[in-house]
């Protein structure tokens, strides 16, 4: 209940949950304790000694104070070496974007993206080959081929951009607004 979370909390505590299968366990540990598998982009498997029965798991869902950015609230997810497991992985992009040669800003719009797969095949991060990514366009999840897992995040979701900067949004409206009262004078007159 919220008294008692709130006695964990005070102790200096993260009350935590252990979903899978089976009955939840509900347990807290000291923060010092997972600030490494907190604090990170990578995906940890932890194993929990509670009560001397070893339990292999992944953090699932991390909640953070509003003001402080301490950790408040962790569920953590059983796991088997050969079974399906949802995580969300880092992602990481190769290459250099085609579009930032020529002036453009590559922005990363997806930090994660929420895979499924079996847990000893999934990698350490979603890697993302941006080289073909074009001044002005984007890459989405359903842009990309992925091997060994499936990619459960909506299929619209933008992965990186290559944003067009001001002077070349301005100089790509100066051509636009020019090219047509060219146009205007060549044409021939009509009797």
């Amino acid at each position: 209940g919220k008294a008692q979370t709130k006695k964990v909390r005070n102790a200096g505590d993260v009350p935590c949950v252990l979903y899978g299968s089976g009955d939840p366990i509900h347990f807290s540990v000291k923060k010092i304790e997972v600030k490494k598998a907190v604090y990170t982009p990578e995906v940890f498997i932890v194993n929990l000694n509670l009560d001397g029965n070893v339990h292999k798991a992944i953090i699932q869902d991390s909640q953070f104070h509003k003001v402080h950015d301490e950790i408040t609230h962790l569920d953590f997810l059983r796991v088997k070496d050969a079974g399906m497991v949802e995580a969300s992985l880092p992602v990481k992009l190769l290459g250099t974007a085609e579009g930032t040669t020529v002036g453009g800003r590559l922005q990363q719009m997806a930090r994660r993206l929420k895979v499924k797969g079996v847990l000893d095949q999934l990698p350490e991060r979603v890697e993302v080959d941006i080289t073909s990514l074009g001044l002005g366009k984007t890459i989405r999840v359903m842009d990309v081929t992925f091997t060994g897992y499936t990619v459960t995040s909506a299929p619209n979701t933008p992965i990186a951009m290559v944003d067009v900067p001001r002077a070349a949004k301005a100089a790509v409206a100066d051509a636009a607004a020019a090219a047509p009262a060219a146009g205007a004078k060549a044409a021939p007159a009509k009797k």
